[in-house]
């Protein structure tokens, strides 16, 4: 059986995932983040680093150029998937599993 967490968004909520878990709860287990506990969040890595390395000191002077630098920052964070997989199992719900 997979483990799958999900956080508190409202996607996540929604009556097409609620389905979806329901027909597919033998195959899995959903369990949602706390709701106060972003560090648990593998995602809440990937994104701090984007912000605190990726785009430091980025100031772009519009709202097509921020776009622009965001995305030129992502394909970079893509570029480097042995980086995202350490910044995802860096995350304690993966402690000790690998």
């Amino acid at each position: 059986m997979h483990t799958r967490w999900v956080d508190d968004t409202s996607i996540h909520r929604c009556n097409e995932v609620k389905e979806y878990l329901y027909m597919n709860r033998h195959a899995m287990e959903a369990h949602r983040f706390t709701a106060y506990a972003p560090e648990l969040n593998p995602d809440e890595y990937v994104i701090s680093h984007l912000k605190c390395r990726e785009l430091a000191n980025f100031c772009p002077a519009s709202e097509g150029e921020m776009k622009l630098g965001l995305k030129k920052a992502i394909a970079r964070m893509m570029r480097k998937p042995q980086l995202i997989q350490r910044l995802i199992l860096g995350s304690p719900l993966f402690m000790g599993r690998f």
